[in-house]
Parts: C-alpha cells; structure tokens; sequence
C-alpha cells in the first residue's frame, strides 16, 4: 500500500546556509529511510508566530514522501524527534514556538487522521496545519492547490483564509 507523508521544517537559529545544509540532511536520511528520494519544496522566509516574538525570522520547507515501506508513524515521528536532537534541539528547554535549530513536523500521513498519546505525542493531520502559511504554501508547491487535507478543505482554500495576515516570501531551492 502506498501513502503520501508530508514533512514540515522550519529553523531560525543559524546563518541561512546553515539551516538549509540542515534542511538538506534531513531530506538525505528520510531518501534513504524511504528507499527513495522525496519531494523538496522550495525554502521560504517567514516571521515567527506565537508568544516568542524577539526572534529571528524563520527558514520553512516540505517534504513529501511516498511511503511503500508502511513506516509506523510512531516509528517516523521518533526518528524525525532524533533527527531534532542531532541538530541541537533540545525540546524541553526550548519554549513553545521559540528559535530552533531544527522543528520537524509530521503534516499529513496518507489520508489518515490519527491521534496517538505516550512518549511520543502525535496528531496528524498537525493540529495547526490549516492556519499556518509557513506549512501550507511549501506543500502546495509539492502537492498543488486543490490538495485537500484529510478532514479539512483544500490547501488553495486555507491560504485564501490566511490571506497576507502572514507574509511569507520564497528564497530559493534546496
């Protein structure tokens, strides 16, 4: 059985060459996870949202894999949270929406919705992913904009929701 998965990252902390080696990385292990290369949107520039706004601004990206393996998604989502760690991040020390060397988040698995608690805490699709252009406009770069979440509208639609309340400006490929 074959099933899209979808990946968000987003950094602030280093130069921007610096977070897109990171990008870059992570895209590599997750080609080799898969036993194939997957999909890269481009990188873009947005500014931080949440509580913590004396920060710089962030780098974002999508990845979309097609999965044939039928990766648990426990087992995806720890090995994104590794991947985390091995660039610095240190998830209970840093504060909730603050700089990050390296946020990666599972957006969408196949056309599943899944809420699964313990050790590792996962929601799918990601609660937020319907608000944040960070997330939508990479994925509708990958998936196109009549992409439509598993329980919620189109990407093109929730972009048209967010309208320019959050600015987000395209830097390049990676």
């Amino acid at each position: 059985m074959s099933r899209l998965i979808a990946i968000g990252l987003g950094a602030n902390i280093g130069t921007d060459s610096e977070i897109v080696a990171r990008f870059r990385a992570v895209a590599d292990a997750l080609d080799e996870l898969f036993d194939q290369p997957v999909s890269r949107s481009p990188v873009y520039r947005t500014a931080p949202l949440g509580p913590v706004r004396d920060q710089p601004p962030f780098l974002n990206a999508a990845l979309v894999a097609t999965d044939n393996l039928d990766i648990d998604p426990i087992v995806l989502m720890a090995a994104l949270l590794d991947m985390e760690a091995l660039a610095g991040r240190d998830r209970s020390a840093s504060p909730t929406r603050g700089p990050r060397h390296l946020d990666l988040d599972l957006l969408l698995f196949g056309d599943e919705s899944l809420a699964i608690g313990g050790p590792v805490n996962l929601i799918v699709p990601h609660p937020q992913l319907t608000q944040r252009a960070f997330a939508l406009r990479p994925l509708e770069d990958l998936l196109g904009p009549t992409f439509q979440i598993p329980g919620a509208n189109t990407l093109a639609t929730h972009l048209k929701e967010i309208g320019d309340t959050q600015p987000i400006a395209k830097l390049a490929e990676f």
